[in-house]
């Protein structure tokens, strides 16, 4: 057989045999490694299943990520994090509907997931108070088709904004995990320009403060399945009085959509203050607006209203106080038990 021959069959074996998944790293913690996680997350010589280890420090760029990946931010030797800051330009992705079926506009994610399973621990999205409207940042974006967890990441977007956006605008099967996390400006999780998708979520463990200015919402919910417990939900209380009323959603936890849904909402606690003028706005701490959901064991104290059933769920195990109405619209026949102090009605509207 002549060298060449032996080349060939060499060079053909190889080709056969993708790269395999390896561990790289971004900044200057290390040598020879990426000097940009777009960099990083884009290489051809970085396979699928790799993990990306991003050092400490300031990170100015929108990372596309398009292929099955772990990202891990690196704390430093004074305990700095990883943050991921939005530069001047970036690529946007098309209008969405909001809550309220208005035009949502333009976003603009930071961290756009758009195929794959993608994780990403430890790492901050940090907007800066100046950041303009329309195109909305979104922190964390995980578009059609994609999966994966989001553990101990933040988001502080300050006006315009989102923390993160889990969509499912097909009827791919697809999962997405939110825990322990920080987040001004909420979750959104499913597909608000269509009908129900096939997105399950586990949001667990977070701490959320709503600050989106024109929808207002802790985490949001149309047309997925999951669970969304031991989440803390903060922010100020909307009295309803006042021009800026119109087109405000102002729910702490809203579970949406079309078709029954299989949600689970356990264990959150909602803490909505005062009536402080702020971008955000909070009158209901649970919102069902579509059947098959359970709301059980949450505490939620402040809001206008505990929980709003909407005549399709039951509550059990709640325990509401320092609220105008405890449990309102409750189905006929329900026989959950809930917990009430200094409530001034217990029960409201009629099924």
């Amino acid at each position: 057989m002549s060298p060449r021959t032996i080349w060939l069959l060499a060079l053909l074996v190889v080709s056969a045999y993708p790269a395999a998944a390896n561990t790289y790293y971004v900044g200057n913690c290390k040598s020879g490694s990426f000097p940009t996680i777009s960099a990083a997350v884009t290489s051809p010589s970085v396979a699928p299943g790799s993990t990306i280890m991003i050092c400490a420090g300031s990170y100015t760029e929108q990372p596309i990520i398009s292929k099955d990946l772990t990202l891990k931010g690196l704390d430093g030797s004074t305990g700095a994090g990883v943050e991921v800051i939005p530069p001047n330009t970036m690529q946007t992705t098309t209008s969405r509907i909001n809550v309220l079926n208005a035009d949502f506009g333009l976003i603009a994610p930071v961290i756009w997931v758009t195929s794959g399973t993608v994780n990403i621990q430890n790492v901050a999205v940090d907007v800066a108070p100046s950041a303009t409207c329309p195109a909305r940042n979104v922190g964390f974006y995980y578009a059609t088709g994609a999966s994966g967890t989001l553990n101990h990441v933040g988001f502080f977007g300050k006006e315009c904004g989102v923390g993160i956006w889990a969509e499912n605008a097909s009827f791919t099967q697809t999962a997405v995990t939110v825990e322990n996390s920080y987040l001004d400006g909420g979750i959104i999780a499913g597909s608000l320009d269509i009908p129900d998708g096939t997105l399950t979520v586990t949001i667990k463990g977070n701490q959320v403060f709503p600050t989106s200015p024109d929808g207002s919402f802790g985490i949001y919910m149309h047309g997925v399945s999951g669970t969304v417990e031991g989440n803390v939900v903060s922010g100020p209380r909307w009295t309803g009085q006042g021009s800026f009323v119109t087109g405000l959603s102002v729910s702490a936890i809203e579970d949406d959509g079309v078709s029954q849904t299989d949600v689970t909402i356990s264990g959150n606690t909602i803490l909505i203050s005062g009536n402080t003028f702020e971008y955000s706005f909070v009158s209901i701490g649970v919102l069902i607006k579509v059947a098959g959901a359970t709301v059980k064991s949450n505490k939620i104290s402040g809001p206008e209203y505990g929980i709003e059933l909407s005549c399709l769920a039951t509550a059990s195990g709640n325990t509401i106080s320092n609220t105008g109405y405890g449990i309102s619209d409750v189905p006929a026949g329900s026989t959950g038990v809930n917990t009430f102090y200094s409530v001034d009605l217990k029960i409201g509207g009629g099924c």
